[in-house]
């Protein structure tokens, strides 16, 4: 029956927003960029930043957004469990209404998980390589078998807690595609895949930091290829059809609908604008989020046709999928976090 409810207050709130409202379904909350791997494929991870937003700024926002209507919390970093008050900021989510996700490596989570559990609906564990490679790929030792060792403790202490494996994508993995999927199977849990993000938008155009490990076009369609094949034969992979025909033969230029559908808040209370990342909309520590969402300007920013398709995201590319209501990404997205 909570399926059932959640899964219908999750449409309701999808119409609202798209015919109704406008206010927006998803908050993306990256509250540190500190963390303890030096993946070669992050943008985001700063280890000696700590200008972060504290618990009770956080918990004011939360507050806002559960007032609002947000739906889903994704938190993440960095690393989020290495904030010593994690614990404080995942129950204010809750207690908000918000669907907590956690996104995590993993190698924290056995010390943490007892002050968080309660309050953690889902954990997405970043998994990218099927064996101990995953601790070079990521520079820190015993990583994968603390990220493995923590998906069997949830699965057997805190079996309500839904568990998702996420494999960023590159040159480095791209031939492991099939491996990850067995893994995810062999661990009885959903995965999906992301080829990575090669740079970010800024005011003064792209910045492709990271372009030498993508994958080519021609490798994007590859891939693509491959994981259609896998969900076909029954792997519980979560990108939807969609999304991965999008890569499939090429890939395609996307309505990029990110905007309407939810925020990003950086650490420091940022509120960022993903065509001009290094130039910030507005800073919760200044506005409120409920005042963020009467400004006209942020109204008409949020509503503007966006002419960019350079993510590669499963959540950008099926959640501006889901604004224009494709049924096939509303129902993946409806299996990833309800079912």
């Amino acid at each position: 029956m909570l399926k059932l409810k959640e899964t219908s207050r999750f449409l309701y709130r999808l119409i609202d927003s798209r015919f109704l409202s406008g206010k927006p379904i998803i908050l993306s909350h990256l509250i540190t960029l500190r963390c303890n791997c030096k993946c070669d494929t992050c943008l985001w991870s700063q280890p000696e930043s700590h200008d972060e937003l504290s618990s009770n700024e956080i918990e004011k926002i939360y507050q806002d957004a559960g007032d609002l209507g947000f739906i889903i919390n994704s938190i993440w970093g960095g690393e989020p469990l290495i904030r010593e008050d994690i614990a404080q900021i995942v129950n204010a989510s809750e207690n908000n209404n918000l669907i907590t996700v956690v996104i995590t490596n993993g190698y924290f989570l056995q010390e943490r998980i007892k002050e968080i559990s309660e309050y953690v609906d889902c954990f997405i564990f970043s998994i990218d390589y099927p064996s101990e490679k995953h601790d070079e790929m990521r520079h820190c030792k015993g990583i994968f078998n603390k990220a493995i060792q923590g998906i069997e403790l949830v699965k057997g202490k805190f079996p309500d807690i839904k568990i998702i494996i996420n494999s960023v994508v590159s040159k480095l993995n791209s031939n492991k595609i099939k491996e990850l999927a067995d893994l995810s199977k062999d661990l009885d849990v959903s995965i999906y895949f992301c080829p990575m993000e090669t740079g970010l938008m800024t005011s003064k155009g792209f910045d492709n930091s990271k372009g030498y490990l993508a994958l080519s076009q021609e490798e994007l369609s590859d891939f693509a290829y491959d994981v259609i094949s896998l969900k076909k034969q029954g792997y519980k992979i979560n990108n939807s059809y969609n999304y991965l025909n999008t890569f499939a033969g090429g890939k395609k230029n996307y309505k990029c609908n990110v905007r309407k559908f939810g925020i990003q808040i950086y650490p420091n209370g940022d509120i960022i604008n993903c065509i001009a990342r290094d130039k910030p909309l507005e800073n919760l520590k200044n506005i409120s989020l409920k005042s963020l969402f009467n400004m006209e300007n942020i109204k008409n920013l949020r509503f503007s046709d966006v002419n960019c398709s350079i993510c590669n995201n499963p959540d950008i590319i099926d959640a501006s999928y889901i604004w224009d209501l494709r049924l096939e990404s509303i129902w993946s997205y409806i299996k990833l976090y309800y079912l």
